[in-house]
């Protein structure tokens, strides 16, 4: 398992990296990418839900929808952030394709915590909103994290 993980996100990071001049850009969708890792360090919900679709979709690697709408969402970043108030993370690739934006982040979620976690997520935009949300992230990410 350990290993399908490196080499889906080596297998990301290589795809990004002949891109990578294009993370420098500015426009409006890298900014919408960068305001959800500022919101995550923040542990701010709104922050997080401000460029959302009102009926985004978030989406797992294999399909499963997790959440819908940008009520939801906001809803669920609150309570995730009440459950790890120490989780920061810190943006690696940024590349905007087309309607899309692919990021690439690592997450901590205590601060002990030596190894982060690499999460990769492709958000779809339609105009500067936030429509869909796909996200591949280990599937223990959270399974040994403290309940608060």
């Amino acid at each position: 398992m350990r290993y399908t993980k490196k080499l889906l996100v080596a297998a990301a990071a290589c795809l990004l990296l002949p891109l990578s001049a294009t993370a420098e850009m500015q426009s409006a969708r890298l900014d919408a990418a960068r305001n959800i890792v500022a919101a995550v360090n923040a542990k701010d919900a709104a922050m997080y839900a401000r460029d959302l679709a009102a009926d985004v979709v978030v989406t797992m690697y294999d399909g499963e929808t997790r959440l819908r709408g940008r009520a939801e969402v906001a809803a669920n970043r609150t309570e995730h952030f009440r459950r790890h108030p120490d989780a920061r993370n810190e943006l690696v690739h940024l590349v905007e394709i087309d309607d899309r934006v692919v990021m690439h982040d690592r997450v901590w979620l205590t601060p002990g915590q030596e190894e982060a976690a690499d999460i990769v997520e492709v958000f779809t935009f339609t105009g500067d909103e936030i429509v869909r949300i796909d996200v591949l992230q280990p599937s223990s990410l959270f399974a040994s994290s403290p309940e608060r």
